[in-house]
């Protein structure tokens, strides 16, 4: 997974609902089949929990 991936910004007002309903029905396709693998959900727990080890030392750098 990305460590420091960019951020990108959507105008949703741009998108037609039947395009979002279908995006959104993939994704949650997606998201399902992805975690449905347990290795899949191991390395995703374990990348949160680096992100959130760095996030969190961050703060208490500022």
């Amino acid at each position: 997974m990305p460590q420091d991936a960019e951020t990108v910004h959507i105008n949703t007002d741009l998108i037609p609902p039947w395009v979002a309903e279908y995006l959104t029905e993939q994704l949650y396709r997606s998201v399902r089949n992805f975690f449905s693998v347990p290795e899949n959900q191991a390395k995703f727990e374990k990348w949160k929990a680096e992100r959130d080890q760095r996030r969190e030392a961050a703060q208490k750098g500022k």
